[in-house]
């Protein structure tokens, strides 16, 4: 996997912008009771990029314990801090157990990229899950993403040490006051 590589493709081959339906409220910041404006990484405003950007929650039965949007730029000047190691493992993971399913914002209905666990699931069973959503402006352009608790764990435990410092410092830098047990263990985001 290279620095241009996500469980996001985006095959485009004209520089048209990306048409999607409008980003589901389940990817608005709960925090500002609104859709995302800024990049958390450099503060850019969302709207007034010209790529895309991702949004990440992190969910604990079905409360966010973190949030975050982040534009094109930032998210690969972070994975390129990634351990080639850590990239490798998690590309292979990716590849070789994405199951694409249909998940589908306008119903409300989302299962595991790896396992197809549902999020309804996690939900009544208290568990810790991600989703993220590939946006361009107020659309969202990809099918949204949600991983199951098992599923992060595994790719937690694919990551290396340098990329769990890297994910960190992330979380402490953007996210001050953020408790490492708040996060699902290992205290890691997984890269998404």
């Amino acid at each position: 996997m290279n620095s241009d590589d996500s469980l996001y493709r985006e095959d485009r081959e004209d520089d048209s912008e990306p048409k999607g339906p409008p980003v589901p409220e389940i990817f608005h910041s709960v925090y500002e009771d609104r859709p995302f404006r800024c990049c958390t990484s450099c503060g850019e405003t969302l709207d007034d990029l010209e790529e895309t950007y991702q949004i990440t929650k992190i969910f604990h039965g079905g409360e966010v314990i973190l949030e975050y949007a982040m534009c094109f730029p930032c998210q690969q000047n972070l994975f390129q801090e990634l351990s080639q190691e850590s990239i490798e493992k998690l590309s292979s993971f990716q590849l070789e157990r994405s199951l694409e399913p249909s998940n589908d914002a306008a119903s409300d209905r989302y299962q595991c990229e790896f396992c197809l666990n549902n999020r309804e699931e996690a939900i009544e069973n208290g568990k810790h899950f991600s989703m993220a959503a590939l946006c361009f402006g107020l659309q969202m352009v990809e099918r949204p993403l949600f991983v199951c608790e098992g599923c992060m764990q595994e790719m937690n435990e694919k990551m290396s040490e340098q990329t769990r410092r890297r994910w960190r410092d992330f979380i402490d830098s953007h996210f001050p006051g953020v408790p490492s047990n708040a996060l699902p263990n290992p205290s890691t985001v997984p890269v998404l």
